[in-house]
């Protein structure tokens, strides 16, 4: 039977209580209705209002389901939710697909075209930021006059050289596309080996990383949101990097967004920034009173931990008896022996450092006078109690902080085993890290994620990506990634208010600065006094016996949390093979592309000899023999050797 009034071709169908909701784009009404209905351009990139129960996901799919394929029609709202779905995993989709009435992989595609084109030019250019700002004020539904407090953190990202022609004379994966002439294009397109000998010569201007910058605003009802990629071709920041950090700030500024400081991993391009504000601080000084300003700069809480954790273990290791020395404290401090491992594939696991640096070690310390691994552990593990036991009162975090700041500048015991106790680097990372963080606590009255104030969830980020990737490490993967990525984060909380609002971070505490907060100089110094009499005479004056009270106060308020101590599963004492395998293919290849190689030795350059002789020169093959050097060595050896006549 044919309609009296047809609905308009292209369209989405709506009814929203019989209103206009003003937040919905390109929408315009049908005159011919008499209900009110909206219709809303399929076009345009779905930005879904949040429901009634009765109009929702599940009205829709009843509603469609006895309708034709080409006569369905689904509500902006659902819209959203199966985008979403589908970017969460496009495999469950289809599953979900083939039991259910739900939009077609087309409709999904058609409705988040626009936005995932449009943020991939947006992510690559500072110059375009406004756009993404103003889609997360939008999609988050932030007023302009609404200030969002937050700090921006980077990290680096391995990513696989990946080229290909664009046209007929530009070739992408540079730095810089390569444009060609008309014949030498012809002749990259027509020859391989051609093609691959312009690659291994132009290695050093091809995209094998990218710097990846985010916002993560410290009110956790707020997303974090991936702003920035700069790809580069090394993992190793230098001065245009950090620049960038400041680009990106002052772009933000100007819409509202305030950046309370910067976040990063142990890199020592950001170092000077950290050394700076220990340079500036005085500890004679109220907060109020100290010349440091925002923005503050913080080292990702983890990676100082297990910078302190490796160096521990290296300095035992100097020990004629490295190994019985480690067993032995693994027995005497019930610890698995995999945490007290100095194995390169335990450097990077977080894990380890949780449970070495666990409060219960440091008291077992005191409690058998061993004076030299508590002097050890003292300021990490303060560390930790302060950023991530749950039931830790604001005051007593600010006095862990400070105690664990001033001990790191006069620590004692400077011969500790068989070398210096903490190195330099690590001291100023630390000391400018726990400095920032004192500051940020006594300038701020608001509750804030201590885990939003490092690059931790910048790290997580990437293993969502990493996840999402499918092992496509290509640059243009990685980008279409990070857009899915900050759709999935802007749209989400449409559907699942909870899970934003409870979620718990992985590391760092969720504290409230608007409460009453002490320097207590006095009790800091009389408490480092005391410490530095037991560290090095082994006396225990009634203030550190206090002090330790204190401690085993807060390690008891804690035990059923989720600071537990017990050994609970195969995960505590093994390591899961898998993950150590990607962590150890990541380091290398940050390695191959950074880092000045080892001299080639004569084992090598007979080999390298042999396999050029057998290949016929075959450079594909010959990589994968040497898979531990870069391309780019193992050509500039062969042509070594080819001077040197050892290869004809």
């Amino acid at each position: 039977m044919k309609r009296n009034n047809p609905r308009p071709k292209r369209t989405n169908y709506i009814q929203i209580n019989n209103t206009i909701n003003a937040n919905v784009q390109n929408i315009s009404i049908n005159p011919s209705t008499s209900n009110n209905k909206i219709y809303i351009d399929r076009e345009s990139s779905p930005i879904p209002a949040r429901a009634n129960k009765e109009n929702g996901i599940m009205h829709d799919i009843h509603k469609n389901s006895t309708r034709k394929p080409n006569g369905r029609r689904w509500s902006a709202f659902s819209i959203g939710f199966f985008i979403l779905l589908f970017f969460f995993s496009p495999i469950a989709y289809r599953l979900l697909k083939s039991q259910m009435t739900i939009p077609a992989e087309s409709t999904i595609h058609l409705h988040a075209q626009k936005f995932l084109l449009n943020n991939s030019e947006y992510i690559l250019k500072i110059e375009n930021l406004t756009h993404l700002l103003n889609a997360y004020r939008k999609n988050l539904n932030i007023s302009d006059s609404h200030r969002v407090d937050g700090i921006i953190s980077v990290d680096a990202v391995s990513l696989f050289p990946y080229h290909k022609f664009l046209n007929n004379n530009t070739l992408s994966g540079f730095l810089f596309n390569e444009n060609f002439s008309t014949d030498f294009s012809k002749d990259l397109q027509s020859s391989y080996s051609l093609f691959e000998n312009y690659l291994f010569n132009n290695s050093n201007k091809t995209i094998k990383a990218g710097f990846v910058y985010q916002f993560q605003p410290l009110d956790l009802k707020y997303p974090v949101f991936l702003i920035h990629l700069f790809p580069w071709h090394c993992g190793k920041a230098n001065n245009e990097i950090e620049k960038r950090l400041f680009q990106l700030k002052n772009s933000m500024e100007v819409f509202n967004f305030h950046i309370n400081g910067f976040a990063f991993d142990g890199d020592n391009t950001y170092r000077h920034n950290l050394r700076d504000i220990v340079d500036k601080y005085d500890f004679q000084k109220n907060f109020d009173n100290q010349i440091i300003r925002e923005p503050l700069f913080f080292s990702d809480y983890l990676h100082l931990l297990k910078r302190a954790r490796y160096r521990l273990l290296k300095l035992i290791r100097n020990n004629t008896q490295g190994n019985q020395v480690f067993k032995n404290l693994a027995l005497k401090y019930n610890l698995p022996y995999i945490v007290l491992s100095d194995e390169k594939i335990t450097k990077m696991h977080d894990s380890l450092v949780l449970k070495l640096f666990n409060l219960r070690v440091l008291l077992n310390s005191e409690n058998f006078n061993d004076y030299r691994f508590y002097s050890y552990l003292l300021p990490w593990s303060l560390m930790l109690v302060g950023l991530n036991y749950p039931n830790v009162s604001l005051q007593d975090r600010i006095d862990l902080y400070s105690i664990g700041l001033k001990y790191l500048s006069y620590y004692p015991n400077k011969q500790f085993y068989n070398g210096e106790m903490f190195l330099p680097d690590l001291l100023t990372d630390s000391k400018g890290t726990l400095i920032s963080l004192l500051i940020f606590s006594f300038t701020h009255n608001e509750s804030v994620s201590v885990n939003r104030l490092s690059s931790n969830p910048l790290e997580h980020s990437f293993g969502t990506l990493r996840m999402k990737a499918n092992y496509d490490d290509s640059i243009d993967k990685f980008i279409s990634n990070i857009n899915k990525l900050n759709f999935i984060r802007l749209k989400r909380q449409n559907y699942e208010d909870e899970v934003i609002h409870n979620r718990v971070s992985d590391f760092g505490r969720t504290i409230n600065l608007n409460q009453k907060k002490l320097e207590n100089r006095s009790y800091k110094d009389s408490v480092i006094y005391s410490i530095f009499q037991f560290t090095l005479f082994g006396f225990k004056n009634e203030i550190f016996k206090n002090f330790t009270n204190r401690l085993n106060s807060i390690l008891n308020q804690n035990l059923n949390q989720r600071c537990k101590i017990c050994i609970k599963s195969s995960n505590d004492v093994m390591l899961n093979p898998g993950t150590v395998n990607r962590i150890n293919t990541r380091q290398q290849d940050e390695k191959q592309k950074c880092q000045k190689r080892c001299k080639w030795t004569a084992v090598e350059d007979e080999l390298l000899i042999n396999t050029y002789e057998v290949s016929d020169g075959n450079l594909t093959k010959i990589i994968k023999i040497f898979n531990s050097r870069s391309p780019n060595s193992v050509k500039s050896r062969i042509q070594y050797l080819k001077r040197n006549n050892k290869i004809k």
